[in-house]
C-alpha cells in the first residue's frame, strides 16, 4: 500500500528474482579503473544473469490511491525488468482485500510535508486500525519519517531500523500482527 514511485515493490521483486544490482547493463565508475580485470567482470555479470529466477516467485502486489503513482511505479518496474512480477493496482489501502495466506504488508505513508498534523495523526491511527482488523497473521512494515504520528498506529513494534529516505531520517517499523490473542490461557488442572 502507498506505493509511490514503486521503489519498495520493485526492490522486493528484484530480490525475489535474484537480480543482482548492476547486472542489467548499469555502468559503474570503477569500470573505468585501469586495474579492473574486464574479462572477470564480464564473466561475473553473465553468471549473475544466469542466476535470475523466473519460477516459483511470490505474489507481489503494489497499490496506491493515485493512478499517476501507479503509472510511474509500473515504468520503474519495466526499467528494472520486473514488471511481470509485480501486480499494480490503483486502489485505496483501506479498501484493499489482502490475500488469504498471510504474508508481508509494507506501507510508506506520508511523513507530513504536505498534510496537516491532525490529519496525519488520524491517518496513522486508521492505518493501525486497518492492520489490526484486516491483516491478522501478517507481518507489517511501515517506513516513516514522522515518529510522532507513528505512535498513533497503536501497535507494539517488534523491531525499529533507523535509515534515511534521501535526506529524511526515517524508521522502518516492524509489526507482528498475531492471529487471535498472544496471551496463552492455562489449561485447568485437577
Amino acid at each position: 500500500g502507498m506505493t509511490g514511485s514503486g521503489t519498495l515493490p520493485v526492490e522486493a521483486a528484484m530480490k525475489a528474482c535474484n537480480i543482482a544490482p548492476g547486472s542489467l547493463g548499469r555502468k559503474f565508475g570503477f569500470q573505468k579503473l585501469s586495474f579492473l580485470d574486464q574479462t572477470f567482470f564480464e564473466k561475473t555479470v553473465v553468471e549473475a544473469k544466469e542466476m535470475v529466477k523466473t519460477e516459483n516467485l511470490p505474489l507481489i502486489r503494489a497499490c496506491d490511491i493515485e493512478p499517476k503513482h501507479i503509472k510511474i511505479a509500473k515504468g520503474n518496474a519495466e526499467r528494472a525488468t520486473v514488471a511481470n512480477v509485480v501486480e499494480f493496482e490503483a486502489s485505496d489501502f483501506f479498501e484493499a482485500i489482502p490475500s488469504d495466506s498471510p504474508g508481508i504488508v509494507i506501507l510508506n505513508p506520508p511523513y507530513g510535508e504536505r498534510i496537516e498534523v491532525d490529519d496525519l495523526d488520524r491517518l496513522y491511527g486508521l492505518i493501525g486500525d486497518r492492520l489490526k482488523s484486516t491483516y491478522s497473521g501478517y507481518t507489517a512494515y511501515i517506513l516513516t519519517g514522522n515518529m510522532k504520528s507513528a505512535k498513533r498506529i497503536g501497535l507494539r513494534t517488534s523491531r525499529k531500523i533507523e535509515l534515511y529516505n534521501g535526506p529524511i531520517e526515517c524508521r522502518l517499523l516492524k509489526f507482528d500482527l498475531y492471529q487471535g490473542s498472544r496471551k496463552r490461557t492455562e489449561e485447568p488442572t485437577d
